[in-house]
């Protein structure tokens, strides 16, 4: 039997204002009659309803259209938003409101405001979209794409490479870093210092190579910084394909309205288990 509907879209979900329109129905109803108090467990909805109003009832976050590019494609909608939400975040309804002069709101409102912020949200969708196409093709379930993968990844890379103007040097951008280890690389071919130890030459065969320039590499510090970012990326998909799997078995059709949060730390859970 419900007792009591209130708005509260207008209030900010404070521990305060909870107790406050609790109280009055436990006091109306008796405390004698009263077991147990259950309440949800979300934090604020007020920020949410003022999005949805400067968005026209968008949801910035999209989780139920892929399982893998969840991130990517919630970054995608806010761009897309970027005009409604600079115009909520300089409005007199955020400017009146509680949250806005909260250390999150303020942060909030400086980052949706920095021009900074929008240029890299467009040069990740311009670079990641490229490969989430591949991505999608991979984890397809109506056709075999093995045949479509290789095409789509010189296609993607074409385009990224179109992108960067054919700029090879995004790795190290500074000339005279560059020049640095173009030298250091030379004392490496040579063999001087350390590097010409016969232990630290057995290790190269041992340990895994970015472990390697991480241990051994102090004689050419640029080029060991330059051979741990390049050595430590992955050529595997066997993580991701059991990610993808597990995430699978949690974000189902009936159950694909959980919050991001939750849904990224029961996969974690589940894949370390």
């Amino acid at each position: 039997m419900a007792l009591k509907s209130i708005d509260t879209s207008d209030y900010v979900k404070t521990d305060e204002k909870l107790f406050e329109l609790l109280d009055d129905v436990v006091e109306k109803i008796g405390e004698h009659n009263v077991v147990q108090v259950v309440t949800d467990n979300g934090s604020n909805y007020v920020l949410a309803a003022m999005l949805r109003h400067f968005t026209n009832d968008k949801e910035l976050v999209r989780h139920a259209v892929t399982r893998f590019a969840t991130s990517f494609l919630s970054l995608e909608r806010v761009y897309e938003e970027k005009g409604n939400m600079r115009k909520m975040f300089t409005s007199d309804e955020w400017a009146k409101n509680k949250l806005s002069k909260e250390a999150n709101g303020r942060e909030a409102t400086k980052i949706v405001n920095m021009p900074s912020f929008w240029n890299h949200a467009k040069y990740t969708l311009k670079i990641m979209g490229l490969l989430v196409q591949v991505l999608r093709l991979f984890d397809g379930e109506k056709k075999p794409s093995m045949r479509y993968i290789y095409e789509a990844m010189e296609k993607a890379k074409e385009c990224i490479m179109k992108t960067f103007l054919n700029d090879e040097s995004k790795f190290v951008p500074s000339q005279a870093m560059q020049q640095k280890i173009l030298e250091e690389q030379a004392l490496y071919k040579a063999g001087y210092g350390l590097f010409g130890s016969d232990f630290e030459k057995s290790q190269r065969k041992k340990i895994l190579p970015a472990f390697w320039w991480r241990i051994y590499g102090h004689e050419a510090p640029n080029m060991r910084d330059l051979a741990i970012k390049i050595l430590s990326l992955t050529c595997r998909v066997s993580e991701c394909e059991h990610n993808w799997s597990i995430f699978e078995h949690i974000h189902t059709k009936k159950r694909n309205r959980l919050d991001h949060e939750r849904m990224e730390s029961l996969v974690f859970i589940k894949y370390r288990a």
